[in-house]
């Protein structure tokens, strides 16, 4: 299986994550988007959609984890909507709260 990241509004920050997410796909990801494009470089809120998550782990949470610390430093808002039922399981374990999508 793999993971992908597409924009989905040129002119918003705006993504979509989709597949897998576990130990194999999230690093191949990772150095995907570095070498093509960053979510997080631009100005405004970052949006990500994980509706087409079909599958995910801690390193699916670790990721989202990265995304929310590196938006931090970059004094930029992101959110997460449609978050896979296992990804909220594990970070209420973990007693960590991601960022939603506001109503």
């Amino acid at each position: 299986m793999t993971a992908t990241c597409k924009k989905v509004a040129a002119t918003q920050s705006t993504y979509e994550l989709s597949g897998t997410l576990d130990f194999n796909t999230v690093p191949t990801l990772l150095a995907q988007m570095k070498a093509e494009y960053d979510p997080l470089q631009g100005s405004g809120d970052i949006h990500i959609d994980l509706a087409g998550v079909e599958r995910s782990n801690s390193a699916g949470l670790g990721l989202l984890i990265e995304w929310v610390t590196r938006a931090r430093q970059l004094q930029r808002a992101i959110y997460f909507s449609n978050l896979p039922n296992a990804l909220l399981q594990i970070a209420r374990i973990s007693e960590l709260e991601l960022p939603v999508e506001p109503s």
